[in-house]
């Protein structure tokens, strides 16, 4: 857990550092959005941190008093892009719908270079 909490929040800010370079098609609404998630994923990590220390003072349990709250009001970004059943269920049709064009796809190609028919 301590060596995903140190490269976690550098991950994501790398990919979200630079929306012009990584992300050609992020508003500046996507892009603030990003930069909020950014800090929400920060205060988690900082409090998960601070959690592992072996001994604490009231200096650092408010440091995770702080981090923790911080962490609350600012996890609602995420909220905007829970998935639901809906979703899940709009997805695998989709994904059904590729297998299927795909298999058409590549039954007309075997009649188309060999002569042979899908049960050929």
């Amino acid at each position: 857990m301590r060596g995903l909490n140190r490269v976690i929040l550098a991950c994501f800010t790398a990919a979200l550092q630079d929306p012009i370079a990584n992300t050609p098609g992020l508003s500046a609404g996507a892009y603030a959005d990003a930069r909020r998630a950014i800090r929400c994923v920060r205060y988690l990590i900082d409090f998960c941190l601070m959690a592992q220390y072996r001994s604490h003072t009231l200096q650092t349990i408010g440091y995770m008093d702080q981090y923790l709250q911080k962490f609350r009001n600012s996890v609602q970004v995420f909220s905007e892009f829970r998935v639901t059943k809906k979703d899940w269920q709009d997805a695998k049709e989709a994904s059904r719908g590729l297998a299927a064009g795909q298999l058409e796809t590549c039954q007309a190609k075997l009649q188309e270079y060999f002569g042979l028919s899908a049960t050929q």
